[in-house]
């Protein structure tokens, strides 16, 4: 795969109180990257006609052959700004890394609402876990740039990065109080479970488990973003709110519908307010270039664990039960303590569901149980 150099440097440093006896920290870095520049093989969406044909395409049951939305690369270089939050209880010793997926922010970590019913990063710290959660660039405080440039292999290239300097211990400056980990574990929903599954495809030795949500390995990655687009009814982001023009999100960046969520399943009033609140559009180079990267993590031989709610349409077209694990577990053939669940009662969001602290527990006890 091509080659990527980085280097980051932090920045702005802003500390805050999260809850009781546990010290949080906002900062930001920057990160310079040396990358191939996938094209963008549409022309640049100028109306939402022209999106609704592109969905429609990548839906086809011939797309294989007639949806070519890369049209090549060139090389391309840059420095980026990203956002961060880092919790840390007394004597811990394994660091959890989120990433959040699409259309969201790193508050789906670390959902204000009901905490002790939803707040994730709350519950593992609670159980004695340190807790980084970081803004994908374009979304929350995180550097937005144009929608036809951000892509996939950028994301990975980052959470690469943040890794190493984790083990290396020059993530933070003096200013963040921190415990050096002596175990990593990379967590992820969504494209961020694709972005961290990339990672270690890339480099089986960097961390010492992975735990990937709100994903699915019985369907193509294609089809996986043909559904979640289709479900998102995605839209240009400055349509659906004018307010995006203003913040830099362009005509490359798609907005969704917010009524996603499956009725019974989620709290009307947590998931109207989150997606008003939290909801950033994504850019359309990003769902482009998801398939061009290797997801076949055979090299792992560390625990993984993958999730997914029992209604998941995008993952498992609505129906996990069955499906989920024999499919993932062809992605991670030399894990020695792999494990998948079905999440009851819930569907795509799994943080988001009235039965979260569940999901919580289940990735607790995979964490204890492989000695982390």
């Amino acid at each position: 795969m091509h080659s990527l150099l980085f280097s980051i440097v932090l920045l702005i440093i802003h500390t805050q109180i999260s809850h009781a006896e546990t010290i949080c920290t906002d900062f930001r870095f920057l990160v310079y990257i040396d990358y191939t520049q996938y094209q963008f093989g549409y022309p640049p969406f100028n109306d939402n006609y022209d999106v609704a044909t592109y969905i429609q395409d990548i839906n086809r049951r011939d797309a294989d052959k007639i949806f070519h939305p890369i049209s090549g690369g060139v090389p391309g270089n840059g420095t980026f700004r990203l956002s961060g939050t880092y919790c840390e209880p007394a004597n811990a010793t394994t660091l959890l890394v989120a990433t959040h997926g699409l259309d969201s922010d790193r508050t789906y970590w670390d959902i204000q609402y009901q905490p002790e019913k939803y707040n994730f990063a709350n519950y593992v710290v609670g159980k004695g876990y340190s807790f980084l959660s970081y803004d994908l660039l374009g979304s929350g405080r995180s550097q937005v740039i144009s929608g036809y440039t951000l892509q996939f292999p950028m994301h990975v290239a980052m959470l690469e990065k943040i890794l190493t300097k984790i083990r290396e211990n020059s993530l933070f400056p003096k200013s963040v109080e921190h415990t050096v980990p002596k175990k990593i574990v990379p967590i992820g929903f969504n494209v961020g479970s694709h972005i961290t599954n990339a990672v270690i495809v890339k480099n089986a030795s960097m961390v010492d488990a992975v735990i990937l949500t709100g994903v699915g390995y019985k369907a193509s990655v294609a089809s996986s973003i043909g559904s979640l687009l289709s479900s998102w009814n995605g839209k240009i982001a400055s349509t659906v709110d004018p307010k995006w023009e203003d913040l830099g999100y362009h005509s490359g960046y798609l907005d969704q519908d917010d009524k996603l969520y499956r009725k019974g399943y989620y709290d009307t009033n947590l998931t109207d307010s989150y997606s008003t609140e939290h909801r950033y559009p994504h850019a359309i180079m990003e769902s482009a270039t998801v398939p061009l990267v290797d997801l076949n993590a055979k090299a792992f031989k560390s625990p993984v664990l993958v999730m997914a709610g029992e209604y998941d349409y995008i993952n498992c077209g609505g129906n996990c039960q069955g499906i989920l694990g024999p499919s993932a577990r062809e992605a991670f053939p030399s894990s020695k303590g792999f494990q998948s669940h079905v999440q009851p009662g819930a569907a795509h969001s799994l943080n988001l569901a009235y039965n979260a602290t569940g999901g919580y527990q289940v990735i607790v006890d995979f964490l204890k149980k492989n000695g982390l």
